[in-house]
């Protein structure tokens, strides 16, 4: 799978990075691994690195139903995208799983993203 996760307990920090081509069923495994850990359950936030995703072959209804599933999350997500492909699923994403406005925002740098994360 061409993503990595790690997790840094000095910072509480949750850090995916998508690099290549990823799919649904990637995008699937990876909610489950990430939902699987403990830093998710203690509420880390979550810091989406999509620079490196030359596509992510995931269709707007799959996006949607990510995101309604996330809706009672509480960690809080900022996705690092620079491709109009990944910035267009983040915010689809973020409309949909982030009813306050206050959870989940989309970045154009890293910086930008970890500042907002704090």
């Amino acid at each position: 799978m061409p993503i990595s996760v790690s997790v840094d307990e000095v910072r509480r920090l949750i850090s995916i990075s998508i690099e290549g081509t990823i799919g649904e069923a990637d995008l699937r495994a990876l909610g489950a691994r990430v939902r699987g850990d403990p830093a998710f359950a203690a509420g880390y936030p979550i810091l989406y690195d999509c620079t490196g995703a030359a596509a992510i072959l995931a269709s707007g209804e799959f996006v949607y139903n990510m995101g309604a599933n996330a809706r009672a999350d509480k960690n809080r997500i900022a996705f690092v995208a620079t491709s109009p492909t990944a910035f267009g699923l983040a915010r689809m994403y973020q409309i949909v799983a982030d009813e306050s406005g206050k959870r989940i925002q989309v970045f154009a740098t890293p910086e930008e993203a970890l500042g907002w994360l704090g």
